[in-house]
């Protein structure tokens, strides 16, 4: 009888601890560096884990001659799914708000280094260097505004809110990047214009 019952409930017991030892290590786990995929693995790994809990767990269950009453099993194992689910579900806001504000600074930080006027040679040939490398680093900011909204898409697919202020500075994410687009052309068409007025050989 104490083979069956185990052979019944032990892969729910394995679930519960498995889940109970990861719950305090979610936030180590998922982090900034974490991408999309890897969140929505973990959000349909903990939904089905909670409908299995909900639907599959007996609450009585005969094993041989004894019929077991599992309602107390049951209240003990169904929680931590839920409990993993929404720790990963409230980290995800905070990350995103972190990605962007990130994001932004290092536009904002680009615009403004781009923005600067060049007074001398020596000037005009670190910001020639600078508009070339922030040229190039163009193309990984666009996929990083991707990965931003693949983000936010996700959030809205799985119910998950974002933080206070995190849609209206959304907004300003996106012009950031826009601004500097905008910036690097200018100076791009500049240029000549500035080796000219320098006499830059």
């Amino acid at each position: 009888e104490v083979g069956a019952f185990k052979k019944e409930f032990q892969p729910y017991v394995e679930i519960f601890l498995e889940d109970e030892a990861i719950l305090p290590s979610l936030p180590a786990i998922y982090t900034l560096e974490t991408d999309n995929d890897s969140f929505n693995t973990a959000l349909a790994k903990y939904s089905e884990q909670i409908a299995l809990f909900e639907s599959d767990i007996p609450v009585l269950k005969t094993c041989g001659i004894f019929e077991i009453d599992a309602v107390d099993l049951q209240k003990h194992l169904r929680p931590v799914p839920k409990l993993c689910k929404a720790k990963v579900e409230a980290l995800i806001p905070s990350l995103l708000h972190q990605r962007m504000d990130a994001f932004f600074r290092s536009c904002i930080s680009k615009t403004n280094a781009l923005s600067k006027e060049t007074r001398s040679v020596d000037e005009f040939v670190a910001h020639s260097k600078y508009l070339a490398e922030v040229g190039t680093q163009l193309q990984v900011l666009e996929l990083g505004l991707e990965h931003i909204n693949e983000t936010k898409m996700m959030m809205e697919e799985q119910q998950v809110e974002m933080l206070d202020g995190s849609a209206a500075f959304y907004s300003q994410v996106v012009r950031g990047l826009d601004d500097l687009r905008a910036i690097v052309v200018i100076c791009d068409q500049g240029l000549d214009e500035q080796q000219k007025k320098l006499k830059v050989e």
